[in-house]
């Protein structure tokens, strides 16, 4: 797990969390899971009350899901009469963050 920095949509600099598969290898290609948190939340909740690290590790262990790349990006990034705004939630996300 690591933390990168990016430019939101508003132009300001935001922190999204970045999962790996063990063994990762930067020449193939692998899926892409992107995880919202709750309201109030942040990019950190994933990993450290979701445990996003131990999940991830066992399902691939177990056969249950294949090696991915999961991304918790930042979602305060819209004044609070946009938070819900899921349009512009997915444009930052596909402008921004991928």
């Amino acid at each position: 797990m690591s933390f990168q920095s990016y430019t939101d949509l508003n132009g300001q600099v935001q922190t999204l969390g970045v999962y790996l598969p063990a063994g990762y290898d930067k020449t193939q290609s692998y899926p892409l899971i992107v995880l919202s948190h709750g309201r109030f939340g942040n990019e950190a909740d994933w990993f450290s009350q979701g445990q996003l690290n131990n999940i991830m590790d066992n399902l691939i262990a177990e056969g249950k899901t294949r090696p991915a790349i999961v991304v918790t990006p930042n979602g305060n990034v819209f004044q609070e009469e946009e938070y819900w705004n899921f349009e512009q939630y997915g444009k930052n996300i596909r402008e921004c963050v991928l």
